[in-house]
């Protein structure tokens, strides 16, 4: 895939900036926390391209192998291109180092020389290799005369060293070299969060001097921008409709929006056709299930790649097959479906939570990756070579993703938004009780013949006080127009959230040129007290979800099945 600039890290470069550089956050390392492929290492290389004035270098810990010396040797092959500002291989040989240490300016020459010497050693001291890698940097800033930034990738294979007996607590050997450093600022990040989270909680130089910056799957505002930029660079205009659903497929994972639209570009090119929604789900299917499909590489290495080092790797595969094909189950109920004791079953999810390929939740075990679990569940047993011909299946395939794979998870909003869309369908126009609603009086329903996404882009930043993509959840048309607004997050919905909705509520209207006769929100968790005050004057309607909606669905559904 080409290089391109980050959409929606804006906040995080910036904090990247504030630590890193500036040191105005009280701590000047930083911990770049989130799931795979949610694009640590492209924030972290797009930090380096943004900062060419500053000495900045990006160190990748994905090619470390089990021996300090070559990782040492990898470590300064890396360092020595980006400060000599040529093209180094991963491996070079220690003659060809050399010649490249060499070149270097005196005070750059005497910061590699400590390193240089130990391994030109036929036997160098663990210990001693391992110090000096990490006091390369402190010894660079001193000979450049300015602060060094060292960026830090695929961290946890660092871990791998611990099979030398005197590596065995090599984060502690790390961790206090870099305190000694007030010159260098580190901004650490890897593939599995969990095992590198557990170590910044520690107590110690790990959790005092790092911040953590949780990088999240972008919004849905966000996915939308970002996969109408990929299809309108390709001069291919995406009806709206379908955006939604490659938010629905993605989660707002960057790596999977890129891959999900370019298949879609290649589909629709291939067929000479305008892309539909049949394109988008096509092109999901045979992106995870097809071996060409570069979601389907990801995780065939999550699958296979991340747990060949692992003691037992077949038997967490066992487990990761019993929860492809149902999620949710407890440990008894793994420990029934292979045959294994509870404490056998223990230590298995045990490893597959620190690889990062679940999550618990309520005692119960889910895939953090729901598109993980479908690879897993469909690849077990069938073969999708010749799926691009079969579009009945690829619908059917698509389809069940959606209803098994996404709407019945904890931890997506997607189940309460296709809740909310098959509730609106039934609304007829009736007056019904408005306690529900949040009203002291009776509200006379929409007429739900259709319910859609609302998507537009405001170049006046007339929403949110800057240009960009404004979406509402659901729209539903007919002889009366609702908005409807959903919040997910943990915190009750704000009288700022509500002055956010009324703006937004203007801007569809002025360019519907057609006014909204209710807006309707609805909360996870609830709503402040000023919210709902506030909401009574602007005859807002208010729900939330465990309380009120129940009881709707009770006089809609049960009445329209009477």
């Amino acid at each position: 895939m080409a290089w391109e600039p980050l959409i929606g890290r804006e906040k995080a470069l910036l904090e990247l900036q504030e630590i890193l550089l500036e040191r105005t956050k009280g701590r000047r390392h930083v911990f770049v926390d989130g799931r795979r492929k949610v694009g640590k290492t492209a924030l972290l290389r797009q930090f380096k391209a943004e900062h060419k004035e500053n000495t900045v270098l990006f160190v990748n810990f994905e090619h470390i192998v089990s021996s300090p010396r070559l990782f040492a040797r990898n470590f300064l092959c890396q360092v020595v291109g980006q400060v000599q500002g040529v093209e180094v291989p991963y491996f070079v040989g220690m003659d060809e180092l050399k010649s490249l240490t060499d070149k270097a300016e005196q005070a750059i020459r005497e910061a590699y020389h400590p390193l240089m010497t130990l391994l030109a050693t036929s036997r160098p001291n663990q210990v001693s290799l391992l110090t000096e890698v990490f006091r390369l940097p402190a010894k660079l800033a001193e000979g450049m005369g300015q602060k060094v930034v060292v960026l830090l990738d695929n961290f946890e294979n660092l871990f791998n060293l611990k099979s030398y007996p005197e590596l065995k607590k090599v984060e502690k050997l790390v961790g206090e070299t870099m305190a000694l450093q007030d010159n260098v600022s580190y901004a650490i990040s890897g593939t599995k969060s969990v095992r590198l989270g557990a170590l910044f909680r520690k107590s110690g130089f790990w959790s005092r001097k790092f911040k953590r910056l949780l990088l999240e799957p972008l919004s849905r505002e966000e996915t939308f921008f970002f996969a109408s930029s990929i299809f309108g660079a390709e001069k291919r205009p995406v009806p709206r409709e379908v955006l939604p659903t490659i938010h629905y497929y993605t989660q707002g994972v960057p790596f999977y929006v890129r891959a999900i639209c370019d298949r879609t570009l290649t589909l629709a090119k291939r067929a000479e056709e305008a892309v539909t929604q049949a394109t988008v789900n096509k092109a999901f299917v045979l992106e995870v299930l097809r071996e060409d499909g570069l979601i389907n590489a990801v995780c065939h290495s999550m699958y296979f790649d991340s747990l060949a080092s692992v003691s037992g790797e077949n038997s967490l595969r066992a487990v990761l097959q019993v929860l492809a094909a149902q999620e949710g189950l407890n440990l008894a109920d793994v420990g029934r479906r292979i045959g294994r004791p509870n404490g056998q079953v223990h230590g298995y999810l045990k490893a597959l939570l620190e690889a990062d390929l679940l999550f618990l939740d309520s005692k119960r075990y889910y895939y953090r990756d729901p598109l993980l679990r479908f690879f897993i569940s469909q690849n077990m047993f069938n073969n999708f070579e010749n799926l691009e011909n079969q579009n009945t299946r690829v619908e059917h395939l698509a389809k069940r993703f959606f209803e098994e794979f996404i709407i019945k998870r904890p931890d997506l909003g997607f189940g309460l938004e296709f809740r909310v869309k098959v509730l609106s369908s039934f609304f007829d126009g009736r007056r019904v009780d408005g306690r529900p609603f949040g009203s002291s009086v009776p509200v006379v329903l929409a007429d739900g013949h259709e319910n859609t996404v609302l998507i537009d882009m405001d170049q006046a930043g007339e929403v949110n006080g800057e240009p960009g993509l404004v979406v509402s959840d659901l729209c539903l048309r007919g002889r009366r127009r609702w908005m409807v607004e959903i919040f997910r997050s943990e915190d009750l919905v704000e009288l700022a959230d509500l002055q956010a909705i009324v703006r937004k509520r203007k801007f569809f209207e002025s360019r519907t040129r057609s006014v909204f006769d209710r807006v309707w929100v609805i909360s996870s968790i609830g709503f402040t007290e000023e919210c709902r005050e506030a909401a009574k004057e602007m005859r807002i309607l208010l729900s939330e979800v465990d309380d009120d909606l129940p009881l709707i669905e009770k006089v809609v559904l049960q009445e329209k099945a009477a």
